[in-house]
């Protein structure tokens, strides 16, 4: 399973370094079977999930592992999970996600 993972999580990286370019950070993809995604983009925080769930895709706050969430600054952050997906649907995941964003 480690491989799998392993696999998938270079795959994630890779293919979102491909299509956001310089619009994209990412974050502990070294550890856990999620990424942290910083997007360059207009969009906040609840509109990047909204506008992503708007395609089916599934991405997570960062803002509610924030301790002090009063001094949370919205960084255009979100949390991704790959260890459920195939191949496939992270490239799909990950072209939707572009067009929304973008």
């Amino acid at each position: 399973m480690r491989n799998i993972y392993a696999r998938k999580q270079q795959f994630l990286t890779d293919f979102i370094k491909n299509e956001f370019g310089e619009n994209a950070a990412i974050y502990g993809d070294k550890a856990g079977l999620n990424v942290v995604l910083q997007v360059k983009s207009r969009f906040d925080e609840p509109e990047l999930i909204d506008r992503a769930l708007e395609k089916g895709v599934k991405v997570y706050p960062v803002s509610f592992y924030y301790f002090d969430k009063d001094n949370y600054k919205k960084h255009n952050m979100v949390l991704m999970g790959y260890g459920h997906l195939s191949f496939e649907e992270i490239r799909n995941g990950i072209r939707f996600l572009k067009k929304v964003w973008f």
